[in-house]
């Protein structure tokens, strides 16, 4: 997943929300341009992280579903979706076309990758 999750930072159209995880555990907070309020679950206390030391952990089902907010937007699709096609892959029809991936993250990585 750490290879996937550096090809979503990299993307045109990724942004870091709210309400994600990083892969080193800490959820996000807020954003405040190139800065991330994080929050230590286990310390109670919250900090301040540059964007681009970050990498979001797209195991995590709420990053996961912050990212296909991000593909909806990016390819201007609101029912945009990932399917399990039950044989270990996942499939996401856009209007340009589709991807498969070998997991949900990422094939909605891959059409992030593809947005205009």
């Amino acid at each position: 997943m750490t290879e996937i999750a550096k090809r979503a930072v990299a993307c045109k159209g990724w942004r870091w929300m709210p309400g994600m995880l990083t892969l080193d555990g800490r959820r996000v907070v807020g954003v405040d341009g190139d800065v991330l309020v994080l929050h230590y679950a286990d310390e109670h206390k919250c900090y301040q992280r540059w964007t681009e030391d970050a990498e979001p952990d797209l195991a995590d089902p709420a990053t996961l579903g912050c990212l296909l907010a991000m593909v909806r937007e990016a390819h201007s699709q609101v029912g945009l979706c990932a399917i399990d096609m039950s044989d270990g892959q996942w499939q996401v029809l856009f209007r340009s076309g589709y991807v498969v991936g070998t997991s949900e993250a990422e094939a909605l990585v891959a059409v992030l990758e593809a947005a205009p």
